[in-house]
């Protein structure tokens, strides 16, 4: 099982560098008892271009050998500790996901650079609000989150 997950992680690793190029590192994320994908994963590029290519295209479709059809998205991951990209004094605290914005901004300049015409449909992603969409109440009410997180990783 072990071995077999491996193998997949390395077959989908290169199909992400054939398709986009520069793939560095692919971590799936797995169950710890059972070494069974949970779903999630990172990518890591080696370039920002790549990195920025993977996001345009954002949905990969890939058919298994028995025909299926799995749709894998890809979405950008907020960093910690950023200063803001267009005065380099404030915490970053927004990442606007949208190319060809694709910067981290505090909010003053958030709010400053997106009052013009076009982008008032960008949406801020942030730690803060990242977490609150990815909250369960009953899952965090009962207390049975896992204690410990289990990677296998594919490096090149």
């Amino acid at each position: 099982m072990l071995s077999d997950l491996i193998e997949r992680t390395a077959e989908l690793a290169r199909l992400f560098d054939d398709i986009i190029n520069s793939v560095v590192e692919l971590t799936l994320e797995v169950e710890y008892s059972t070494n069974y994908p949970k779903g999630s994963g990172r990518l890591v590029f080696a370039t920002r271009e790549a990195y920025l290519l993977a996001l345009a295209v954002r949905h990969f479709t890939l058919t298994t050998t028995d025909g299926r059809k799995v749709i894998l998205e890809l979405r950008p991951y907020v960093l910690d500790r950023m200063l803001c990209e267009i005065c380099y004094e404030a915490a970053g605290v927004y990442l606007c996901p949208y190319l060809p914005c694709f910067l981290y901004y505090c909010v003053s300049c958030w709010n400053f650079i997106h009052q013009y015409d076009g982008m008032g449909s960008h949406k801020p992603v942030s730690k803060r609000n990242l977490k609150f969409l990815k909250q369960n109440y009953i899952f965090h009410r009962c207390n049975n989150s896992m204690r410990r997180k289990y990677y296998r990783r594919f490096h090149q």
